[in-house]
This record gives C-alpha cells, sequence and structure tokens, in this order.
C-alpha cells in the first residue's frame, strides 16, 4: 500500500512519481503522464497536503 508520494513537474505535462509504500520501499518513475499520476494517488486514497511554486507535490495516506 503507497502511504505517501511526491510529483515532480518536469515540463510539458510530464512528471516523476517518488513513492513510499508501508514497507519503506520507495519506487521512483520519470517520464510520466502528470493527469495519470494524479488519478493515481486519487485513487490509491492519498491527498494533496502542499504544492511549492516550482509545481512539486507532496501527497499522504490520511487514515
Amino acid at each position: 500500500m503507497i502511504i505517501e508520494g511526491k510529483i515532480e513537474k518536469l515540463g510539458e505535462g510530464l512528471a516523476q512519481l517518488t513513492v513510499t509504500y508501508d514497507d519503506n520501499h520507495k519506487v521512483i518513475k520519470t517520464g510520466l503522464n502528470i493527469l495519470t499520476v494524479i488519478r493515481l494517488m486519487r485513487s490509491e486514497g492519498l491527498s494533496l497536503i502542499e504544492k511549492d511554486v516550482n509545481g512539486t507535490s507532496f501527497w499522504k495516506r490520511e487514515d
């Protein structure tokens, strides 16, 4: 289960996704469609907790 994530905007609709699972395993994927990544975060039950001026957003599961 994903417990937190970070989306970094790379440019024209692309993003780098970093997610942390409940066993502290981290996965980083680059070059993903930003809208698909946002839908994934929401479908996993994560909520946006912060977004900075560079387009990086931080997501966390609220239990």
